[in-house]
Order: C-alpha cells, then structure tokens, then sequence
C-alpha cells in the first residue's frame, strides 16, 4: 500500500496480477508511465482513495477481469484509459474523485474485441475525458452514470457494437457530439434521470 505523504516514481510502468492488490490512499502520489491493472500471470486490483493522486503519463488499462477503484477526493489522470483489453474485460467503479484523461483516444470501454463485457460504473465523481466511447473492438459493454456522478466529454461520446449506456440519479452528461450506433454497430442509452447536455453543432445522431 502508498498511504500517508508518500509519493512513488515507477518510471518503468506498473503491472498488478498474481491476485494482487495496490492501494494508493491518504495524501500519497503516484508516478508511472504506464499502469496495467491486470496482465498475463492473472487479475490484479487497485484502488485510489482518500487524497490521493495517481498520473499515468501514457496508457492507463484494466483487463483480465481486473478491477480499479477510484473514491474519496482522489485524482487519476492518465493519457489513455482503456477498460478492458487484449488480455480480457476490465471494471472500474468510481464513487468519488476526479478522473481526467487528456490524450485524442480518451476513454474506451472494451477496446480490444477480447476486452467484450467490459464495465465502467460511476455512481460519483468526475470524469474528464476528451472522447468516450462504450463499445470498440469488444461489444456488450456497460457504462452506468448514477447518483451525483458528472461526465464531461470535449468531443465525440459514443455507444456501438451492442454496448448500452445508462444514465440516472441526479448525474450530469456534457459532450460536444453524442452518437448512438456508430460504424461498430447498434448502441443503447437508457436515461432513467439525471442531465444530457451536447452542445456541438452535431448534437445527437441515432443509427449514425
């Protein structure tokens, strides 16, 4: 476990398998350039808690039925997030924090075609991101914006390949251009309550 004022450089990246378990808590930092939540030698889980802050300057993935936690006021950025990848499906469930991807591919859920069944579910917190996308190469994935959680998507937020999104409680959904079904096939959004604003010239599309 980092815990307390800690702060740790993992300048050649950071893998989590074996069954094994990281935990970032307190006031520590955390520094790599890329972090693999789960990997050949089996699942891995993390969680990033209480004040702590975690920077993945490249790719930050989740696989192999891995799963990351992400509560507290914690922050996590990263490059690139995705959520299930070639070594099988990932989770992550944040309850709190901010998450803030800043590279082009922003977030996918179920990247790779072996990441299918994938999760992302948000029942609190912030995400920045600059795309979403529920649903790549892996279809009949689920992301569940609930509660007080507030999504901010710069660019395009889209659900395909058979990937449902829901949105409820009293959460926010901000992007500039929402399609629903893109180039990979049919998607679903279910919207229970909560707030859709798109406010690109493209607004939304259905069977894009």
């Amino acid at each position: 476990d980092v815990t307390g004022n800690a702060v740790v450089n993992a300048n050649g990246g950071t893998q989590i398998q074996r069954d094994s378990n990281l935990t970032v808590g307190s006031n520590a930092q955390f520094n790599t350039s890329v972090l693999r939540v789960g990997e050949v030698r089996g699942t891995g889980t993390m969680d990033v808690m209480g004040n702590a802050d975690v920077n993945v300057s490249g790719t930050a993935l989740v696989q192999n039925d891995s799963t990351l936690t992400i509560g507290g006021n914690s922050t996590f950025d990263a490059n690139f997030f995705s959520i299930g990848d070639q070594l099988g499906a990932g989770n992550v469930i944040q309850t709190g924090g901010t998450v803030n991807i800043t590279g082009g591919n922003g977030v996918r859920v179920g990247h790779w075609a072996a990441g299918a069944g994938s999760s992302y579910d948000m029942s609190g917190g912030t995400l920045n991101t600059t795309t979403l996308a529920v649903g790549w190469d892996g279809g009949n994935n689920t992301m569940d914006v609930t509660g007080n959680a507030d999504v901010n998507v710069s660019g395009t937020a889209l659900v395909q390949n058979n990937s449902t999104l829901t949105i409820g409680g009293n959460s926010t959904f901000d992007a500039n251009f929402f399609s629903i079904g893109d180039q990979r096939g049919a998607g679903n959004v279910v919207q229970t309550g909560g707030t859709v604003n798109i406010t690109g010239g493209n607004g939304v599309r259905v069977g894009h």
